[in-house]
């Protein structure tokens, strides 16, 4: 009997830790705000309307996924689109305990970190945003280990798909990866750099496709998505305008959140770890340094927004 390859193990794993969740929260709960918005959306994307431009939403990817879903399924109830978001979560956590594999051999360990990771993948809506960064994890893991003009196109292509689910998204995992990209380039991982940023450059030219596409088959789509970018970006000069550092806005360490202190004590002995490492322990724990820039670009998050349901994401 063949032994099933990794990849194959992993997908099955994240399937069954993702069907018991559906399980045994599918049947309950309801978000009119938050869901009801992504039900909506969806059910109207799946008529033949455009996301941005015939209806307020987020960024289309994410309508078009469970439209597609749905319209597979023969169903437009609220468990369908719930289905559908279940099969995303499956796809990123599929992708984020293979980046995970790079540092965790035994499987037992694998499944109770993935199980672990859906805990606080909480909320069904949400599952886009907190599956984008494993999937940024995953090319980003993969840029660490080999930065090959491949790996290099298909992180520029990764960080384009972000943004066409959430642009938010996008500006996070580029700024992550981009930060990466230079601190390989210092360390002299890359061979050929002129050829690895044209790979960068066109995967990510070729990740905006869908924008493309959406823009030239659907007239008024443009200017829609172009309002929406402008108050996407004064929303997030807001909150970078809510990150005060002056002894007024600054608690004394015994009055913050012990979660929230945690994080940036662990961020500052990884930030200590990533600097002092050489050449050839990027290449082997390619994990470390790809979760360290990735979370430090997704900081402003927890800033922002620091409620748990957003720093679960």
């Amino acid at each position: 009997m063949k032994v099933i390859n990794k990849t194959t193990q992993t997908a099955l794993l994240a399937f069954g830790i993702c069907g018991f969740f559906y399980w045994l929260m599918a049947g309950s709960f309801i978000d009119f705000s938050d869901e009801g918005f992504l039900w909506y959306g969806a059910i109207h994307t799946r008529l033949g309307e455009v996301p941005i431009r015939d209806f307020q939403s987020y960024d289309p990817g994410r309508y078009y996924w469970c439209a597609a879903l749905m319209s597979f399924f023969r169903d437009n109830g609220l468990l369908a689109l719930r289905r559908a978001e279940a099969l995303f979560q499956v796809f990123s956590l599929t992708l984020g305990l293979l980046a995970l594999r790079r540092a965790v051999k035994h499987f037992a360990i694998l499944a109770w970190v993935g199980f672990l990771t859906v805990c606080w993948m909480f909320f069904d809506f949400r599952y886009f945003d907190s599956g984008m960064q494993l999937i940024a994890l995953f090319f980003a893991v993969r840029l660490a280990e080999k930065p090959s003009p491949a790996r290099h196109f298909q992180a520029g292509a990764a960080v384009a798909l972000c943004a066409f689910f959430g642009l938010n998204h996008g500006f996070y995992a580029g700024l992550g990866i981009f930060s990466l990209l230079v601190f390989i380039h210092l360390k002299g991982m890359i061979i050929g750099p002129c050829k690895t940023r044209v790979s960068f450059v066109s995967g990510f030219l070729a990740g905006l496709l869908p924008f493309l596409f959406m823009t030239l088959l659907f007239p008024g789509f443009w200017e829609g998505y172009r309002d929406n970018f402008l108050f996407s970006f004064h929303r997030f000069l807001d909150g970078m305008s809510d990150v005060r550092i002056d002894a007024k806005s600054m608690p004394w360490f015994w009055q913050v959140n012990a979660a929230f202190l945690t994080i940036i004590l662990a961020y500052l002995f990884m930030a200590w770890t990533v600097f002092r490492m050489k050449k050839d322990e990027v290449f082997k724990y390619p994990l470390i340094s790809a979760s360290f820039f990735l979370g430090i670009s997704y900081g402003h998050q927890i800033f922002s927004r620091g409620d748990i349901a957003h720093m679960g994401e």
